[in-house]
């Protein structure tokens, strides 16, 4: 009878996780809902991290030695075509290497996004510290880890990248519109447009005319 009714009692009242248990299953539930958001908004994270790893710095390159570009780019067409890989077409290859690595589960596809995040903290960091420490790659590899554990810890992190998202039009715009390689290959194209459709000129050649009816 008294076994019946220990296990009656065992039944009844499941044991409970010890403390540190309980703070253990916390702090993954913690991680993985402040480390965790929708595919869409991974993605738009990536098109802003590019524009700042890439765009910003390859437009801010060229505009400061605008031949660079002009030896290659002969015409708005071709530059509007740079403009468009650099800016959008880069970080569409890095979000569908992310949809991809997804097929494999949600937790590959998060894990690939957090590598992303920090490849491009990398890339944007070596640029800033460049000729200015020894180490500069430790130093940038520890930065970057930093960065990415607070991304995908505290979710203001992530909602200044979401904000930031109109960076991913700004930069090219503006590199569009205001830049010394723009100007320079409109004025190439302007001339090669007057060269190439010159002012007729008339010549009228007298043949055979006296010049003493002239007087």
């Amino acid at each position: 009878m008294s076994e019946l009714l220990a296990k009656s009692a065992t039944g009844s009242n499941p044991p409970q996780p010890t403390a540190g248990e309980s703070a253990k299953s916390a702090s993954s539930a913690r991680f993985a809902l402040n480390g965790n958001s929708s595919l869409a908004i991974n993605l738009l994270h990536l098109f802003v991290l590019s524009s700042f790893a890439f765009s910003q710095v390859l437009y801010d390159h060229i505009s400061r030695e605008p031949g660079l570009v002009t030896k290659y780019v002969h015409n708005m067409r071709a530059l509007l075509v740079l403009v468009v890989f650099i800016s959008f077409v880069l970080p569409l290859i890095l979000s569908l290497f992310e949809v991809l690595i997804g097929v494999f589960g949600k937790s590959a596809r998060e894990t690939t996004h957090i590598l992303l995040v920090l490849t491009l903290s990398l890339v944007l960091i070596l640029p800033v510290l460049n000729r200015r420490a020894a180490n500069v790659f430790v130093l940038a590899l520890l930065l970057g880890a930093v960065l990415t554990w607070a991304y995908g810890t505290f979710p203001r992190i992530r909602s200044v990248l979401t904000v930031a998202a109109p960076a991913v039009i700004f930069f090219p715009a503006v590199f569009l519109c205001n830049s010394p390689a723009t100007r320079m290959l409109a004025n190439l194209n302007s001339g090669a447009t007057a060269a190439g459709k010159p002012v007729p000129v008339v010549m009228v050649v007298f043949d055979e005319f006296c010049g003493e009816s002239i007087k």
